[in-house]
């Protein structure tokens, strides 16, 4: 099945919306850990 020129964009635009979406979810949950890393290390001794 052949696409036209529209259809390979639309489906192109797709894969990066994808991989920004879980690029941004990779960061958020990085970030998570390292604040409660940071937390817990404040936290040692009290």
């Amino acid at each position: 099945m052949l696409m036209n020129d529209n259809q390979y964009l639309s489906i192109i635009e797709n894969i990066k919306a994808e991989i920004e979406n879980s690029q941004f979810k990779a960061a958020v949950s990085v970030n998570r850990e390292l604040v409660m890393l940071y937390y817990n290390i404040g936290n040692v001794g009290k």
